[in-house]
């Protein structure tokens, strides 16, 4: 395959097996699963590079494939045992993916990892690592998280550099502030980094960035599971971000559902918080003669009655509810007005 700038592999590591929380990939955070969050995000990445993307669940569980495919993933293989089991390595099951692509003449210019155990990495978190790794392509790229310094010997300096070095807890006089470890949310390197190196994360050779650890949740237990769920739950807009955007739908669907899927997928993936459409009775709004109003006359002229083009555009509550779910499927909130 020709590479454009950039082909870019996401690949989204979900095994069946655990031994701490067995079937932790298909538990939900905010009404949308592990893996079903990582492929969102991926996709709505995806949509933000505007470049060729293929989003890869690497799996050996068919209920973790069946969810994969109701979202629009890709599972062009089985994950065989040997790189499915408790001592397999990320880059193992990675190297895995790329290597089947390549048997089949597919090749990418970068890789992307997003572990479905770090449900509240966000939008912005996946493409700022993609970015930094796009200036730097011959080094991997990481999120990581501040720890502190008392942690022991775990984790890494993060130096003015922006690379990542092995910290030297005997060092006399140390005052270093900058312990970061990585959180498992986001990883970028090239498929040649792969094919050198055995870790994702190298002395010297990996740049960090900095994710806050109350989205660094990394679910390996049950309890992880609950601690993530508590921080989505607290996520208030003014606390997350200075700025909550909300796409007005309104009643652009035409009254279409699938137009309405539309609007929401198209809100998720320009990165909107929200999106916003508007409930009403066409019988508790108007009266069967009132006209149209000048304004939606001159847009769409013709004999049709303010409540018949009202009723035309109302949703009943069964429409609404589809279209809540579909929301908490791309992670946005429904508002309606």
């Amino acid at each position: 395959m020709a590479h454009s700038q950039h082909d870019t592999l996401f690949v989204i590591l979900a095994r069946g097996g655990s031994k701490r929380f067995p079937g932790k990939n298909l538990a939900p955070v905010g009404g949308a699963s592990l893996v079903a969050r990582a492929i969102r995000c991926a996709q709505s990445a995806s949509h933000r590079l505007s470049n060729p993307c293929r989003i890869v669940v690497s799996t050996d569980d068919d209920a973790i494939a069946e969810e994969a495919h109701r979202c629009g993933a890709e599972v062009p293989f089985v994950r065989p045992a040997d790189v499915a089991n408790d001592n397999a390595t990320s880059v193992n099951a990675i190297r895995h993916a790329v290597d089947w692509f390549g048997e089949r003449s597919v090749t990418f210019s970068e890789v992307v990892l997003l572990q479905p155990t770090s449900p509240l990495r966000s939008l912005d978190d996946v493409v700022q690592t993609i970015r930094s790794f796009r200036q730097f392509p011959n080094r991997s790229h990481v999120t990581v998280a501040l720890r502190p310094a008392s942690s022991g010997r775990a984790g890494y300096r993060l130096g003015a550099d922006g690379l990542l070095h092995t910290r030297d807890v005997n060092a006399a006089g140390s005052t270093d502030h900058s312990i970061v470890k990585p959180n498992g949310a986001v990883y970028v390197c090239s498929p040649s980094w792969l094919a050198s190196h055995d870790s994702l994360c190298v002395s010297g050779q990996t740049h960090g960035l900095t994710m806050p650890a109350s989205r660094s949740v990394d679910v390996d237990r049950e309890e992880d599971l609950a601690s993530a769920q508590r921080v989505f739950d607290q996520r208030l807009p003014w606390l997350r971000d200075p700025c909550f955007v909300i796409a007005e739908a309104g009643v652009n669907h035409n009254g279409c559902m699938d137009t309405a899927r539309r609007l929401i997928e198209a809100a998720a993936n320009a990165g909107a918080d929200a999106v916003k459409f508007q409930t009403f009775s066409a019988d508790r709004l108007a009266t069967q003669q009132a006209p149209k109003a000048a304004y939606q006359e001159r847009h769409q002229p013709g004999g049709e009655s303010q409540f018949e083009m009202l009723r035309r555009l109302e949703l009943s509550p069964d429409q609404h509810r589809a279209l809540i779910d579909d929301c908490r499927d791309h992670d946005i909130a429904f508002l309606s007005s």
